[in-house]
């Protein structure tokens, strides 16, 4: 049977991927417009521009049929744009696994730099997992990837980095920030042990007492998105020690972006908003860029560049989630709908 669909939706254009059951020429028919692949390869994209904001179309490749709504038109000039890349897992392991390019690592995180920048992002966060399995060797070959990055970085450690071991520090300085952009306090976090620290916790509070709007960055996820649920305890796992804090912080207007399960996935608890971001080494095989207006985050899916990597991790997920009995590396529960990662964040919870 064949695959299909949307890899992201912006306010006049969408993107759809395809992968045919046999070689042949994939068309697509959107809005009275027909468009059809120059070659046969049975693997690709169709990216189509022109469209009118806030409005519902149907499509249908190659006897697929896919229906989506474009996004409200922005209001006003563009503020800034910057790139979420989680999990990059940039590894020396000469065998990729269930589904997840392990080979491909440092040259998919090389190439999402790139393409951020080249879209005009001001920065990117990379909010843990830089690395695979934290050894020197890896934050080498790491290192040498982000110091040739086209854009200023925010790193933060995540469980896969083994901060504690002392390389996080040699190679890239702080395990936490905080700046100030786009109106928010931007606060990144340690999360890497799975518990917010009593530090952390204090930074977060104290920006919260001033009455600042805060973006918060983390590898785990404060709080259970519902889309999230073949185990429990996939986040942080000391919050009931800090249960006042998150009263206070879900009563602010804000947003979390975090890492770690990768399966994206976006919800409003309280006033607080939690992202949780896709990676671009396992299928669906992407990162966001996100256009800051005056009506809110825009934020797109980036897919890696080719197709053909994109739909063989589909395909190894899949295998892998029977094969190993875990549920968690289907490639429909890792993809859920491309409304989780193509949205608009009007800086509260709507």
């Amino acid at each position: 049977m064949n695959y299909a669909d949307i890899i992201n939706v912006t306010e006049n254009s969408a993107l759809f991927s395809y992968e045919l059951d046999s070689a042949g020429f994939a068309v697509l028919s959107i809005d009275g417009r027909e468009y059809k692949s120059v070659e046969a390869v049975g693997t690709g994209r169709f990216a189509v521009s022109g469209l009118e904001a806030d409005h519902t179309y149907c499509a249908e490749l190659s006897g697929v049929k896919l229906e989506f709504t474009t996004l409200p038109a922005p209001e006003g000039e563009e503020l800034g744009r910057f790139a979420l890349i989680s999990d990059p897992h940039v590894s020396l392991k000469d065998e990729n696994r269930k589904g997840r390019f392990f080979v491909e690592s440092g040259a998919l995180m090389r190439e999402a730099l790139e393409k951020a920048a080249a879209l005009g992002a001001e920065f990117a966060v990379i909010p843990g997992d830089v690395t695979n399995a934290g050894t020197p060797e890896e934050y080498a070959y790491c290192k040498k990837i982000l110091d040739t990055s086209p854009l200023p970085l925010r790193l933060l450690p995540g469980n896969h980095d083994h901060p504690e071991q002392g390389e996080w520090e040699k190679c890239f300085g702080e395990r936490r920030w905080c700046f100030q952009k786009y109106g928010y306090t931007w606060i990144g976090i340690d999360s890497s042990s799975a518990s917010l620290t009593s530090e952390d916790a204090a930074v977060i509070r104290k920006h919260l007492d001033a009455g600042e709007k805060l973006i918060i960055c983390s590898h785990y996820h404060f709080f259970s998105p519902p889309r999230i649920n073949h185990k429990p305890g996939t986040g942080l796992r000391n919050l009931q020690e800090h249960q006042e804090l998150m009263e206070i912080l879900q009563k602010q207007h804000g947003m979390i972006y975090a890492g770690h399960q990768n399966i994206c996935s976006c919800a409003g608890f309280g006033n607080i908003f939690q992202l949780n971001l896709p990676q671009p080494p396992q299928f669906p095989c992407e990162w966001i860029l996100v256009r800051v207006f005056a009506n809110g985050f825009y934020h797109q899916a980036i897919p890696v560049n080719s197709e053909v990597l994109r739909q063989w991790s589909r395909r190894s997920s899949d295998a892998a989630a029977v094969f190993y009995n875990e549920r968690q590396w289907k490639s429909e529960y890792r993809l859920q709908s491309f409304d989780q990662s193509n949205f608009i964040w009007k800086g509260e919870n709507k």
